[in-house]
């Protein structure tokens, strides 16, 4: 099992694929998907927005330490411009975690329950009020 392992490793080695170019675009494949997975972690009820804001200073770390590893270089422009990305997407993370908390959930099947029931009366009405100008413009002529 070892030789094989090896074997393997030598042959990815030799075809470029463990170089930096692929390590660079696995890592930000997967920093990229940072929102949905918030997304199904939030409707699973095991994250919420407060949870990632009051952890933020922890995730900055771990972007940077990210960073840090993925860039290419040594140089400390480069990591940062891989960091505000990551930063930017673990934000919109937060907004998302947010947006679907499940306590909102109920509350705005309600509204909408009664959004709905609003604007349907408003076309009741609507109908309503065209029809009966209708017949009085034919009872005219």
């Amino acid at each position: 099992m070892l030789k094989e392992l090896n074997r393997w490793r030598r042959l990815a080695n030799g075809c470029g694929l463990l170089g930096s170019p692929f390590v660079l675009g696995l890592g930000m494949g997967l920093v990229f998907q940072m929102p949905t997975i918030v997304y199904f972690l939030a409707k699973m009820r095991l994250v919420t927005g407060r949870f990632l804001w009051r952890q933020i200073k922890y995730a900055i770390l771990l972007i940077f330490i990210a960073a840090a590893v993925l860039t290419p270089s040594t140089d400390p422009w480069n990591q940062i411009i891989f960091a505000a990305p990551m930063i930017g997407l673990y934000l919109l993370s937060i907004v998302i975690a947010w947006l679907v908390a499940p306590g909102r959930d109920k509350d705005a099947a309600g509204r909408n329950d009664t959004h709905l029931k609003l604007v349907f009366a408003a076309a009741v009405v609507d109908h309503a009020w065209k029809t009966r100008t209708q017949r009085a413009v034919r009872r005219r002529v």
